[in-house]
This record gives structure tokens, sequence and C-alpha cells, in this order.
């Protein structure tokens, strides 16, 4: 049974995709990040030699804008193959981000725009009207596509989403108008231009959601919250009513603290172990304990299988990105390499950001490369350690103050009068402001207490009264 289960009670957006309770994903709301925000750019350098332009966004880091990405390429039908006749130094230009920025690298930017709705995806320069493969309909599917061909120029595109199968052609219709409208605004603002501007923004963490999996999709959505139940307004939401955090209830938060670890156990007894380095990620395949029945070379052969799977899963996990290097246990047969490659692109196809998978190298490593899409798992819940001067990653500051945070609601409306929490001077001058905001909604009293420490984890020393609190400080 495939769900979605999301948490938002406590003010720290999330989201989880489960199959069969098993983890496959987990969405923060900062995933949403700047991807899909529309912006009035300005080229500020053309580089002839890269077939690139550097775009002022206004957001420090100037954007990159690839020669394919220009809307005279796309208008050309990709004849124009050179960048100072598609853009000029000092030009303001609609841009929309595709790829967040980096580190030290800014966005990448397009001029392809595409408005994503619920129910179809407008595309100004795409030229085709098409509809999802989901839409099994024929009548249905004519329909749309006659719509779509009705309302678009030549030089329109459409997609109509899997959604669109499930309203009538009036609500379909209402919600392109209202996109290609949005579209003539922005032009329009465009023409007056002087300078750089923020138009569109991407919709709230829930809409972000929706887009990447429609509702369709699942036997069940479980929410923390009547607000979002209502909104998304499907028969199968269920809005979860109990103290215990939502993702505590059903194992995620247990789930996603493993998907930090870098041994993962298979359930034959091998294992596989995770590295990061600033380059890649390599991934160690070991037998472990396991040593099967038959030939060594059928255990290999297995154990590898095996490992392709539980890889596959882990990178849409943890959102590693990038290029990635699987030393496999290894195999003399070409035919085994082949069957296990073959096991590995299976399991990506189930991932929604796109992968590659290479060849065995000679030593037998397979490369596989995914597209990076905001930020890891473990950068999302850690941050390098000063103690061990990055050596090592331990949960950073936010992340232990949400956990905190969570536990802490679990007490709201029950008789405890008062909680005790003990931390590291360096994490209470950090959550302090927050704690005092949270005090005002919790309804009981939280004292938070410095001690001597270098772990970045809280303990929680007393719950109980008042009095009893006061007694101990």
């Amino acid at each position: 049974m495939k769900k979605l289960i999301m948490n938002v009670r406590e003010g720290n957006e999330r989201a989880a995709i489960v199959e069969d309770n098993e983890l496959l994903e987990v969405m923060h709301a900062e995933d949403a990040g700047n991807v899909g925000n529309i912006y009035i750019g300005k080229i500020v350098t053309v580089l002839a030699g890269m077939q690139a332009a550097f775009v002022d966004i206004g957001t420090g880091k100037n954007a990159y804008l690839h020669l394919h990405d220009t809307a005279k390429f796309i208008q050309s039908k990709k004849k124009e193959a050179n960048i100072n006749r598609c853009v000029h130094e000092g030009q303001y230009i609609l841009v929309q981000i595709v790829k967040d920025e980096v580190d030290d690298k800014g966005a990448k930017v397009t001029e392809r725009l595409e408005f994503t709705g619920k129910y179809a995806v407008y595309m100004p320069f795409d030229g085709a009207v098409t509809a999802s493969r989901k839409i099994s309909d024929e009548t249905k599917r004519a329909e749309l596509l006659s719509l779509g061909r009705s309302l678009c120029a030549s030089t329109d595109g459409i997609i109509f989403r899997s959604a669109a199968n499930e309203v009538g052609i009036n609500v379909v219709e209402d919600e392109l108008r209202y996109i290609r409208e949005k579209y003539v605004e922005l032009t329009g603002a465009l023409q007056r231009a002087t300078k750089v501007t923020l138009l569109h923004t991407v919709a709230s963490f829930l809409d972000y959601v929706l887009q990447l999996y429609p509702v369709e999709q699942f036997e069940e959505i479980i929410v923390d919250s009547v607000s979002y139940k209502q909104m998304i307004g499907h028969e199968h939401v269920v809005c979860y009513r109990e103290r215990e955090n939502v993702f505590s209830h059903y194992r995620i938060e247990t789930q996603i603290e493993e998907a930090v670890h870098k041994v993962v156990p298979l359930k034959n007894g091998a294992y596989i172990v995770i590295e990061h380095t600033e380059a890649m990620t390599v991934i160690d395949v070991n037998t472990g304990k396991f040593v099967g029945k038959q030939h060594l070379q059928d255990t290999a052969v297995k154990t590898n299988e095996w490992a392709a799977i539980e890889v596959a899963k882990q990178l849409r996990l943890r959102n590693i990105g990038g290029m990635v290097l699987i030393d496999f246990i290894n195999m003399k047969k070409e035919e085994d390499k082949v069957r296990v490659k073959s096991v590995m692109q299976r399991e990506l196809r189930k991932d929604r950001t796109t992968s590659r998978v290479y060849d065995f190298t000679a030593l037998g490593v397979l490369e596989v490369t995914r597209k990076r899409s905001g930020k890891s798992l473990r950068d999302q819940l850690q941050h390098v350690c000063q103690e061990c001067h990055g050596s090592g990653h331990v949960r950073s500051d936010k992340e232990t103050f949400h956990q905190l945070e969570r536990e802490l609601w679990e007490y709201k409306g029950t008789d405890v009068e008062a909680i005790i929490v003990e931390a590291n001077k360096g994490f209470v001058q950090v959550v302090q402001p927050q704690m005092e905001q949270l005090k005002a909604s919790l309804g009981y009293e939280v004292f938070i207490v410095d001690i001597a420490s270098c772990s970045t984890t809280y303990h929680i020393r007393y719950i109980g009264s008042i009095e009893g609190a006061k007694e101990r400080m």
C-alpha cells in the first residue's frame, strides 16, 4: 500500500512517501528551494567559448544560462548555434530556475518556461499538445487534446496530467486560461523592465509535493493538520489526531535516522557501505555473513543483485546526486555483469529523479550518475562537526531543535506543568529565540539549561510540576 504522510503540525513541514511501511522518500519544505521561480534577469556576461551567459537574477550569485536554454535557440528549432546572436550584455530576459545554486555555483536557468498546474503543464515555447499515458479513456483524451489546441498558439505546448482525467473539462479549461493569463502578465512586465525582479514563486510546500506526486498515486494520505486535509480535499485523506508525532507513530523517524548511517545491512546478512567525498559517492558491497549454499560465484551474483536493489533505494531515500561509483563483489562472467546492471536500471526507473547507469570499469566498478536535486538527506539533517574538524557528521542544531520541539509537543494537553531540558551552551544560544515562541504554544513552562558538554544532543532532565522544576534548577 502506497501512502503519503505529511507532518506539518509542529511547524517544520515534512512529507514521506511510504510503501508497505517502508520509507522510500522524505521531503522537507526547503527542498522546494527556488526551482520554478521566474525572474526578470539581466545578462551580465556572454561567454562565446562556453556558449553560455551569466544572468543577474538578484540572488547574490549570477545564474548560468546555456545556449540551448535561450528562447532564440528554441524558436529557431535548434538551428541557431551562436550564443552572441541569442542574447547580449545588458539585455533583460525572463528566466526560470531549473537547478538551485549549490555551494559556490549559481543557479541554472532557462528561457524555456514551464507553468505547472494541478491538471496541466503549460510551456509557451514547446509547440506540442500531449496527454499523460495514464489517461487511458480515449474519449477524454481526445477532448483534452482538442481543448489544448483550441486555447494555444502554434508555439505553445501543453501536457495534460493524469489528474485531468478525474475532473470535468471545464475545470481543466479554467486552470489553463489562468496559467496563460499569468504568462501574458509576465511578458508585459518584461517589456517594462528597468531592473532585476522576482516575478513568480512556486506555491506552498503542499503544492510542491502534490505537483511531484498527484493524489491519485496514493491509496491513503495521512496529514496531521485539519487545514491540510481540507486543502487536499480527497476522499483518501485521513487526519491524524494523536499526541505522538505522526512520523514517530508510523516509524518514519526511525527510518530517517537509519538513512544517515554509513552501513546498510541487506536481508541476507551482506551489507553495503556508503561513503561521501567532495567529488562523488562511493558504495562498497560486502558479503558479510552470507556465504550461500551454492558456488561462490553464484553467491557473489545473488548478493550483487540484492545490493543493486538496495543501492537504488538508498540513492532515492538519501537524495544522493552526482557521480556514484559502486564496487560490487567481483564477477567473472560478462552475462552476470549485464544481469546486475539490468537490475540497477530497473530499480532506478522507480525514482522520479533522472539517473543513468553506465558500464562496469576494468576493475569491476559500476558507474552511475543521478541528477542533483536539492540537498541530500545527510546535508538536511547534519552539519560538519567542529569538534572533529570535519572528519564526521552530527545532527545540526536546527534539526536537533525540531526533534526536541516534536518531543515537547507530545506533552501538550497533559497535566505536565514544567520540563527541564539540558543542552550545550552553543545549542541553547541558537534555539533560545524559537524556544520562547514555542513555550507560548505549548501551555506549560520549559526551562532550557546550558551545561558543559561538547554533545550536540539534548537531555530532558525533569518532567512534572513547576515546584519540582524550580527545586532542581
